[in-house]
C-alpha cells in the first residue's frame, strides 16, 4: 500500500513543479498581453501590484470626481481605449484589459533564450528575443504560484 501511495506522488510532482515555474508564468503574463485579456493579467500580478494599480484607478476616479477636465487630460495619453466614465464604472480587470486593447507586445514565439534567477521566494526572468530586444520580469512566490512583482513590459505600458 506504502508502494502505491509512492508512486502517486511519483506521478504527480513533476505536474506541481511545472505549475510553478517562473519562465512559464512570464509566458502566460505576454500571452494575456497579447490578448488584452485584464482578468487574465491582473491574476498573474503580486498582490503588492494589483493593490497599487487599484489605487491609481482609485486616485484617477477621485481626480474625475473633482477635476473633470484633468481626469480627461490624464487619460488621453491612452487614446480612446479608457474614458472618465470608465475609471468608475469598470472594476479593475476590464481596465486593464480596455489599457491592453490594441497594443502590441513581444512575440512568444520570437524568444531566443529564457533565464530565470531564483532567489528564496524571488524570481527575476529574462526572455530575449530574435532582434536583439528583450523582457524582464521580477516575481515572487506567494498564493502557491509566481506572481508578476515588475515588469518591464508593465514600464511600458504605464
Amino acid at each position: 500500500m506504502a508502494s502505491w501511495r509512492l508512486f502517486a506522488v511519483i506521478l504527480v510532482l513533476p505536474f506541481l513543479i511545472a505549475s510553478a515555474d517562473p519562465i512559464d508564468t512570464s509566458l502566460d503574463f505576454l500571452t494575456a498581453l497579447e490578448r488584452a485579456d485584464g482578468e487574465a493579467v491582473t491574476a498573474l500580478l503580486s498582490r503588492d501590484l494589483r493593490q497599487r494599480l487599484q489605487d491609481v484607478f482609485e486616485q484617477l476616479a477621485t481626480l474625475g470626481a473633482h477635476n473633470p477636465g484633468m481626469l480627461e487630460a490624464a487619460l488621453s495619453r491612452f487614446g480612446d481605449r479608457i474614458s472618465p466614465s470608465d475609471i468608475s464604472g469598470l472594476p479593475l480587470e476590464s481596465l486593464v484589459g480596455r489599457l491592453l486593447e490594441g497594443r502590441t507586445f513581444p512575440d512568444t514565439g520570437q524568444i531566443v533564450l529564457e533565464n530565470a534567477v531564483l532567489e528564496g521566494r524571488n524570481a527575476t526572468v529574462v526572455l530575449e528575443f530574435q532582434g536583439g530586444g528583450s523582457v524582464s520580469f521580477r516575481m515572487v512566490w506567494e498564493e502557491s504560484d509566481w506572481r508578476i512583482a515588475d515588469s518591464s513590459v508593465l514600464n511600458m505600458l504605464f
